[in-house]
């Protein structure tokens, strides 16, 4: 497999995406590009080539010259940093502090984060279902979870920590 091969199968085979939606995931590159690419019709520029393995953990041993597997993995600080990134509104700064904390912290820690974030949950559900309006409201309704307002990926998350508590208090 060549190198245009390979950017065609990561695209296609592992990532499953559409020439557009990788195309804008390396930095916006058009999908007549990304096609000129794949067929062969367009060498592969460095920065697309340095964008693909950024964008998508990719080996460039890999990429480039077939060494190895596709994918690199991260180590659990890099893994932190990259859901931190995602967070705008944080500086460097407090990303990195933050993210050396999580890398440090051992079993018994995240059973304390685990305690805090139940804590956090049962107050939340305790302040929306306060009130005369939510007293009316909720007498026929089940309680509601504060996990509706969070994204699938949040969700997901506060489910596996859920998990691993349970676990750890079986």
């Amino acid at each position: 497999m060549n190198e245009v091969e390979r950017i065609r199968f990561l695209r296609k085979e592992e990532l499953g995406l559409s020439m557009e939606e990788f195309g804008k995931r390396i930095g916006g590159i058009s999908k007549q590009t990304i096609s000129n690419i794949e067929n062969g019709n367009r060498p592969p520029t460095e920065h697309i080539k340095k964008s693909i393995c950024r964008e998508f953990n990719v080996s460039e041993s890999w990429l480039r010259d077939g060494i190895g597997e596709p994918f690199v993995e991260k180590s659990k600080r890099e893994q932190i940093i990259g859901y931190l990134n995602m967070l705008s509104d944080v500086s460097e700064n407090v990303r990195n502090r933050f993210a050396d904390a999580l890398d440090a912290m051992d079993e018994d820690d995240w059973k304390v984060i685990r305690d805090v974030i139940d804590q956090i949950e049962r107050d939340c559900i305790a302040r929306k279902n306060s009130g005369p309006a939510a007293a009316a409201i909720n007498e026929n309704v089940d309680t509601p979870s504060v996990t509706a307002d969070l994204s699938p990926e949040e969700r997901e998350v506060i489910r596996q920590l859920r998990e691993k508590k349970q676990q750890a208090d079986a």
